[in-house]
């Protein structure tokens, strides 16, 4: 390398990145995704997903159940989650392992003979809701009714 390539590498300047905002919005205009863009590679990938980028105080103004229309943030009302399939899922192996939490001392008091009639009407009750959760089909989603919690 010269003297005259490092002079000219030293001379030129690289132009900061500022920071760009990016919001997804659904088919009725909710805010369903917000993204802060810290690069230029992520910006050109929030562009070419077809993120909506936004200034930073619109941005800002935004919280749940926001909807941006016509380039303004607005109120919109409550919007329902949709129980989904894998939702179903998550709820499902949450429900199945509180339940497994609660009963273990009382499978092992049963076990080693010392339960109480009590703790073992409790263990009852609980197994039986186990059962009832584990016999969901997730795949009915959203139409599951589950299980009173005992």
């Amino acid at each position: 390398m010269t003297d005259e390539n490092i002079e000219v590498q030293a001379t030129e300047e690289i132009a900061p990145f500022s920071i760009r905002y990016f919001i997804q919005t659904d088919s009725d205009g909710y805010v369903t995704g917000m993204m802060v863009a810290v690069s230029k590679q992520e910006s050109e990938g929030y562009v070419s997903a077809q993120l909506q980028e936004v200034s930073e105080d619109v941005f800002k103004s935004i919280g749940q159940d926001s909807k941006y229309v016509d380039g303004k943030v607005v109120q919109g009302e409550p919007k329902p989650v949709q129980l989904t399939a894998d939702n179903a899922k998550a709820i499902k192996s949450a429900l199945l392992a509180e339940a497994n939490t609660n009963t273990q001392p009382w499978q092992t008091q049963l076990m080693l003979g010392i339960i109480s009639d009590s703790d073992k009407d409790s263990l009852i009750t609980w197994m039986k809701y186990y059962q009832a959760v584990q016999a969901i089909d997730i795949s009915k989603a959203p139409e599951i009714i589950w299980p009173v919690h005992p």
